[in-house]
C-alpha cells in the first residue's frame, strides 16, 4: 500500500543558545504552527505522514532536532530518550557521528510517537560520488507509487538542487508522486513564517522532459500527463492532443493534421486562461505542430524518417518511408491517399513503371518494401542482399538513407 513519506534536512546547530535556531510559526496552507525551531516538524504535524525521515550530516545538529519538538510531544515517555541523546552527545563530542550512533534513537522516537520515525546519516554531497549516495539513500526510503514530501529548508545550500535532482529520479525508479517541494522563507520578524510550495519546479521539469521525448520519438502523448493536469476546465487540449497523437502514431497522417488544427485552435481559444506550467511549454509544442498548417503530408512523413534514423529507429524510418513513396503516388495519380484501393493501385502502378523502365531507384525501393515487411512482420529476408542489411546496422542505415535522398530527389514517381 502506498504510503506518504516526508523527507527533510538537519542543519548544524547554532554557536550560542544550546546551537537551537529560533523558535517560530510557521504558516503552511493556510494553518498556522505552533512555534518550532525547524520546520520540517511543523510540517510532519501539519501533514501528518506515515513516516518521515530526516537526513543530516555526522556533524549536524542532531540534539536541536530532539530537544526542540520531539521530547516536547514525548512527555512522561521521554526519559529513555534524554539517556540515548546524552549519549549521542558524547559521541559527537568524540568525533562525527555514523549511522549505528543513531539507529537506537530511530527506533525509541518510533515506538514513543506511535509512527515512523527514521533518522539516517548523510554524506556532505560535495563531489559527484556521494551527491549518488544520496540520491539512494532517499530512494531506499521510498516504496513504489509512494506519496512524497521534501523539505528544503535546513542543510547546506546545495541540498535543495539535490532534493530536486532526487524527486525526478524518484518519479522514475519508484513511480513516485512527489506532493510538495518545501522551503520556509525565515524573514525576521515577519510571523507566522511563510511555507512555500514549490512543487512548480516539477511540472516545469515535467515540461522540459516532454519535450525532449517529443523529439526523440515525435508522441505526441508525452505531453499528455502536462495537459490532463494543467488544461482549463472544457478546453478538452489533452483528447484533442491523445486523439492527434493516435493518427499519427498509425501513420494516417491527414487526420492527424486534422486532430492538431483543433487543438492549434482550442489553444487560441483559451490561451488566456492557460496555467503557468502550459504558457512555458505551449510554444514550443506550437512550433512542433506547425506542420499541421500546411495540406503537405509529405514534408512530414520525410521529417519523421530523417528523425527515425537519427535515432536508429529503423523499424519507423521504414515504414514512414515506405508509405510516403506510395502516398506521394497517390498524389501524382490525384486520387485519395486515404483510399485503401486506391493507395494499392497507386502501388502497383509505381513498382510496375519502375520495373519496365529499369529505375535506377529500383532496387531501393525493392529492398525498402523487404525491410518494411520484415521488421513488421518478423518475416524472413527474401534475398541475401537484404538479409545482409538486417545482420548489419551501418548497411541497413545507409541504405535507408541512400532511399530517403532518392524520394526527396523524386526518383520514386512514375513522372521521373
Amino acid at each position: 500500500m502506498a504510503k506518504t513519506i516526508l523527507m527533510s534536512f538537519l542543519g548544524k546547530a547554532r554557536q550560542g543558545m544550546n546551537g537551537a535556531y529560533d523558535k517560530v510559526s510557521y504558516d503552511i496552507e493556510g494553518t498556522e504552527s505552533r512555534p518550532v525551531s525547524l520546520f520540517a516538524l511543523a510540517l510532519e504535524e501539519h501533514l501528518k505522514p506515515d513516516k518521515t525521515v530526516i537526513y543530516g550530516t555526522p556533524t549536524s545538529g542532531w540534539e536541536m532536532l530532539i530537544d526542540d519538538v520531539l521530547l516536547e510531544r514525548l512527555g512522561e515517555d521521554s526519559s529513555g530518550i534524554y539517556t540515548e541523546l546524552e549519549t549521542i552527545q558524547e559521541k559527537a563530542e568524540r568525533g562525527p557521528l555514523v549511522q549505528e550512533d543513531l539507529n537506537n534513537l530511530t527506533k525509541l522516537l518510533t515506538e514513543s510517537l506511535k509512527v515512523s520515525f527514521v533518522l539516517r546519516i548523510i554524506p556532505n554531497g560535495f563531489d559527484e560520488f556521494e551527491q549518488l549516495q544520496l540520491l539512494k539513500l532517499m530512494a531506499n526510503e521510498v516504496g513504489q507509487k509512494d506519496r512524497v514530501h521534501i523539505d528544503t529548508t535546513h542543510g547546506f545550500r546545495h541540498l535543495p538542487m539535490l532534493a530536486l535532482t532526487s524527486a525526478l529520479h524518484l518519479q522514475i525508479v519508484q513511480d513516485a508522486s512527489i506532493r510538495g517541494l518545501w522551503y520556509a522563507a525565515y524573514e525576521a520578524p515577519v510571523r507566522p513564517v511563510k511555507a512555500i510550495k514549490l512543487t512548480g519546479l516539477l511540472t516545469i521539469a515535467d515540461g522540459v522532459r516532454a519535450l525532449a521525448t517529443f523529439d526523440k520519438d515525435g508522441d505526441y502523448t508525452s505531453f499528455s500527463k502536462l495537459f490532463e493536469n494543467n488544461e482549463p476546465r472544457g478546453s478538452n487540449l489533452s483528447t484533442l492532443l491523445k486523439t492527434a497523437a493516435f493518427y499519427e502514431n498509425t501513420l494516417n497522417f491527414n487526420r492527424a493534421k486534422e486532430e492538431i488544427r483543433k487543438l492549434n485552435s482550442a489553444i487560441t481559444r483559451h490561451r488566456e486562461n492557460l496555467s503557468v506550467e502550459l504558457q512555458l511549454i505551449i510554444p514550443e509544442i506550437e512550433k512542433r505542430t506547425k506542420w499541421a498548417e500546411s495540406d503537405d503530408v509529405i514534408e512530414r512523413m520525410t521529417k519523421i524518417v530523417s528523425r527515425s534514423l537519427r535515432n536508429s529507429d529503423y523499424l519507423r524510418a521504414a515504414l514512414v518511408l515506405f508509405e510516403a513513396i506510395v502516398t506521394s503516388a497517390c498524389e501524382e495519380r490525384g486520387v485519395s491517399a486515404t483510399n485503401f484501393d486506391a493507395r494499392k493501385v497507386a502501388q502497383l502502378e509505381l513498382e510496375q513503371h519502375l520495373e519496365t523502365t529499369q529505375s535506377t531507384a529500383r532496387p531501393y525501393y525493392s529492398n525498402l518494401k523487404s525491410v518494411r515487411n520484415s521488421l513488421a512482420h518478423g518475416n524472413e529476408a527474401p534475398s541475401s542482399n537484404v538479409m545482409r542489411m538486417l545482420a548489419d546496422e551501418n548497411e541497413l542505415e545507409r541504405n535507408l538513407n541512400e532511399s530517403l535522398r532518392l524520394f526527396s530527389e523524386r526518383r520514386f514517381v512514375i513522372g521521373h
